[in-house]
């Protein structure tokens, strides 16, 4: 048997079976490693919740679904989405349905498309939207707070 050892920093290659010391040595680096990789991934799980989280403040409710006393975003500025001429050139038209994450301060921070009937108009709508600005909606002391809306932005003919 081939084996390759590290015996006191040098390392060594032998044709020869391996001692029980060093099968020892062999497992207990083996257990060692397992344990390190079992303490790097408990450590990454809990990074990757840890930067999930945000404060009270930023967590994003349902925009639909608000608490008594709280107060929905309203609309205050918005940009008509450019009609891609591509695709009224080939008369495409329908209805982009939009999932827009709504910031304390009333900006739009995030937009994903979730339904549409081209992605040039999926495109046009996304670019819009995150144009868009509101007064924040607001919880039961007033405080603005962030929340998520469904947008649907509609891309019809004349």
């Amino acid at each position: 048997m081939y084996t390759l050892s590290v015996d006191a920093g040098l390392l060594r290659t032998t044709d020869e079976a391996p001692s029980s010391r060093d099968s020892k040595i062999h497992l207990e680096g083996i257990m060692f490693r397992q344990s390190l990789a079992t303490v790097a991934a408990v450590l990454l799980a809990a990074c990757v919740l840890y930067a999930d989280q945000k404060p009270a403040s930023e967590k994003e409710g349902d925009c639909k679904k608000l608490e008594k006393g709280m107060t929905a975003p309203v609309l205050i500025e918005k940009t008509t989405p450019a009609y891609p001429e591509d695709a009224k050139k080939e008369k495409i038209q329908g209805s982009v349905k939009l999932d827009a994450s709504i910031g304390t301060g009333g900006e739009v921070t995030e937009v994903k498309a979730v339904e549409s009937p081209d992605p040039r108009l999926s495109d046009a709508a996304i670019d819009a939207v995150k144009q868009w600005k509101f007064t924040p909606a607001k919880d039961k002391q007033g405080k603005p707070v962030a929340c998520k809306s469904t947008v649907t932005v509609n891309f019809k003919l004349k």
